[in-house]
C-alpha cells in the first residue's frame, strides 16, 4: 500500500536516507503517521520492542523521539533513534525534500555533502550538537527549511 493508504508509514530518515551520502554511526528512521497523534499501537511496540520516550523534537511539537542502544551486530554500542511525527507536517516536507533533492540533483547532493564533510570535525571532537548545527547551514536544506516554516531554535541556531 502507498503510505497515505495505511495509518503509518516507516523510512530511512536524515542523511541515511540519500544514496552515497555520507553518515554519522547514528541510524535513525522516520515513522510517518497519518493522525497527529501517533495510534496507540505504534507507541506501545516501539516501548515493547525495547524504545524509550525521550521527548519531543526541537523543531515541531508533535516530532516525538524514541530511542534504543544497538547490542549487536556491526552498530553494537550505537543507538537508534525513530522519529514519530505527522506526515504533512512542516519538518516531514522538509526531511522528504531534502532527501529527494539531494537523490536527484548532484548540485544539492555535493552542497549537502561538502556541508556535513566540514562539520564532521566538530562530531569527532564530540560535539554533536555543533555538528548538527554546522551541516545544517548548507544552502539547499536553508532554502527547503524556509519554504516549510522550519525556524532553528535559538539554543542551536547562536551555537557559533
Amino acid at each position: 500500500k502507498q503510505w497515505y493508504q495505511r495509518r503509518v508509514a516507516i523510512t530511512a530518515g536524515g542523511s541515511t536516507s540519500i544514496p552515497g551520502m555520507p553518515g554519522a554511526w547514528h541510524p535513525d528512521a522516520a515513522c510517518f503517521t497519518k493522525e497527529r497523534n501517533p495510534p496507540k499501537e505504534l507507541v506501545t511496540a516501539l516501548i515493547d520492542t525495547g524504545f524509550k520516550f525521550i521527548g519531543i523534537g526541537r523543531l515541531h511539537k508533535y516530532d516525538l523521539w524514541f530511542v534504543k542502544p544497538i547490542t549487536e551486530g556491526f552498530l553494537k554500542g550505537f543507538i537508534m533513534k525513530v522519529h514519530v511525527n505527522q506526515w504533512d507536517s512542516d519538518p516531514c516536507k522538509c526531511l522528504r525534500e531534502s532527501r529527494d533533492r539531494c537523490t536527484n540533483d548532484k548540485e544539492a547532493f555535493e552542497s549537502y555533502k561538502n556541508s556535513k564533510v566540514e562539520a564532521a570535525a566538530m562530531f569527532k571532537a564530540g560535539n554533536a550538537k555543533g555538528y548538527k548545527v554546522a551541516k545544517g547551514k548548507c544552502a539547499i536544506l536553508l532554502e527547503i527549511q524556509a519554504k516549510h516554516n522550519i525556524v532553528m531554535p535559538i539554543d542551536l541556531a547562536n551555537l557559533d
